[in-house]
């Protein structure tokens, strides 16, 4: 129980130190470009990101790419639940 607050602590540190770049880096995009331009393409930018991970996971797990149609089907579905698998 006494090792709980400073490992909550830490944990919560070393988020906010790894969101710091990409806030950087969308700063330093939306002086260069526009605020318009960063809100239009960002979303697009991270749901290629998430595509890009959810590729590679299954990819790790079972071998095969998953076609893109699974891909994108898969951010609806609800994850099953340990007692049904």
């Amino acid at each position: 129980m006494l090792q709980q607050g400073p490992v909550f602590g830490l944990q919560s540190m070393l988020a906010n130190a790894a969101a710091l770049i990409p806030l950087l880096l969308v700063g330093v995009f939306a002086e260069l470009a526009s605020i318009k331009g960063i809100l239009l393409f960002a979303p697009w930018i991270v749901l290629g990101g998430v595509y890009v991970l959810l590729v590679l996971t299954v990819r790790m797990a079972r071998g095969e790419a998953p076609s893109r149609r699974e891909v994108l089907e898969s951010f609806w579905e609800q994850p099953k639940a340990a007692s049904e698998s």
